[in-house]
């Protein structure tokens, strides 16, 4: 007869519970298709968690567009490819302008805004999408400005992390949660989660929005977000699996 049991569990798959301790699980619905294991984020516009994405694009320009030029690129949307172009019209500001409404028309795209000195930057925002640009060049002019592209992300609003549920595998064979699923969010609590980078017990805990690690979690700011009152509570390296614990309020 079994008199004793071990308040751990053995190390197992992501986002199962560590040990038998007080811990605190939310309920919310999936913004769609979510690992196990996975830090999540509040959607942009309801009340749904889903991974952070690459969702912000920021193109910022060293001069002012000038007569005659002519601004293209490619938008990219969750791989959807738009093409943008717009020539000159009256001054560099009615031009980036012109930018704007034609990036807000593309589908997926959440927000397009122009600012920054000299009103020479356009920031991108995807609705709950991937965005990039790719393949921009002004031509024609006198002259043509130079431009830097900065990709980030809108994710802010951090909910926790995914824990692991006995279910089925998805529509798409992968065991995980599909669109719409209830999702058991650990805001207080220990799961065992895929690292991206090296970490060391005490670490403080990022969860990824680099495309193809998207949720994953890692001990710096590289292309990440900070998970509040969390930390790595063990060592792992690149792919293993490592303990966190989260205290969110």
């Amino acid at each position: 007869m079994q008199t004793s049991y071990s308040r751990d569990f053995a190390t197992a798959f992501d986002g199962m519970k560590v040990d038998i301790g007080d811990d605190y699980v939310e309920s919310k619905p999936a913004g769609g298709a979510i690992d196990f294991g996975r830090g999540l984020v509040k959607s942009q516009d309801e009340d749904s968690v889903r991974v952070p994405k690459l969702n912000t694009d920021a193109l910022v320009l060293d001069a002012d567009l000038v007569t005659s030029n002519v601004v293209a690129f490619n938008l990219v949307v969750d791989g959807v490819v738009t093409a943008i172009t717009t020539t000159f019209a009256t001054s560099h500001l009615v031009t980036m302008q012109a930018l704007e409404t034609l990036v807000e028309a593309v589908a997926g795209i959440k927000s397009a805004t122009v600012g920054g000195a000299s009103n020479r930057t356009l920031t991108i925002v995807g609705q709950d999408t991937v965005i990039d640009v790719t393949d921009f060049s002004i031509t024609a002019g006198a002259s043509q400005a130079g431009m830097v592209e900065t990709r980030s992300t809108a994710d802010t609003l951090v909910r926790g992390i995914a824990l692991h549920e006995h279910k089925g595998v998805t529509a798409a064979g992968v065991a995980g949660y599909e669109a719409e699923d209830a999702v058991n969010v650990l805001r207080r609590g220990k799961v065992w989660c895929t690292v991206v980078d090296t970490v060391a017990d005490g670490d403080d805990v990022y969860i990824s929005y680099a495309v193809g690690a998207e949720g994953k979690l890692r001990n710096d700011n590289t292309q990440a977000i900070q998970i509040p009152a969390a930390k790595f509570r063990s060592a792992a390296t690149t792919g293993l699996l490592a303990i966190v614990e989260v205290n969110a309020p």
